[in-house]
């Protein structure tokens, strides 16, 4: 029988057809052998567990969020700006400035301001003035108007010579009582227009 099978195989290795098939059977069971230990590889490893990102967490943790929440690195939503009085531009409105009245509580301060219609009124902070300009504060020789977001200064006119603007003689009341009345009547035509 022996003697069969190398015959066999000795006709089979004449023949091309017989070499070919058996290199790819032989190469298709190579193959599959190295998929197979590559599949069983892969199936039995197990990574090693690198523990330096859980160190690097925990030192991370101890930096308080609060502490840095608390530096307002943007400003605070709350706070009004900073405006500084003395570089702010003067206003190109036809307004006149007659009279100032500054007081510790921001309701008694005001100011009587006169329109291009020659008509004074006295408006309080906060008011719309003509112009279509609100009020914003009130200081010793100017008011801080807002035009839209801009602010604007309108100053006081003769603040050096203010007995100019009045006479002097007895027959006339003096400047003060003059202005205070003027302003009173002012405030009673306010409110009784409201």
């Amino acid at each position: 029988m022996l003697k069969q099978l190398l015959k066999l195989i000795g006709t089979a290795s004449r023949q091309p057809v017989f070499v070919a098939a058996s290199a790819l059977i032989f190469a298709s069971f190579s193959l599959t052998l190295w998929a197979g230990i590559l599949l069983l590889s892969a199936m039995a490893y197990t990574p090693e567990i690198n523990r330096e990102p859980e160190r690097q967490q925990t030192i991370n943790s101890i930096v308080s969020t609060e502490a840095i929440n608390g530096r307002h690195f943007f400003g605070q939503a709350d706070e009004e700006p900073q405006v500084i009085i003395e570089a702010l531009p003067e206003t190109k409105l036809n307004l006149t400035l007659a009279g100032l009245f500054t007081s510790p509580n921001q309701k008694d301060t005001g100011a009587i301001i006169i329109d291009e219609r020659k008509q004074s009124q006295y408006f309080s902070i906060g008011q719309e003035l003509p112009g279509g300009v609100t009020l914003q504060s009130v200081h010793k020789d100017r008011v801080v108007i807002n035009r839209n977001g801009i602010y604007e200064t309108l100053f006081i006119e003769d603040i050096d010579a203010p007995q100019t603007r009045f006479a002097k003689d007895k027959s006339q009341l003096d400047g003060t009582s003059i202005i205070r009345r003027r302003i009173e009547e002012l405030k009673k035509k306010q409110v009784a227009n409201q």
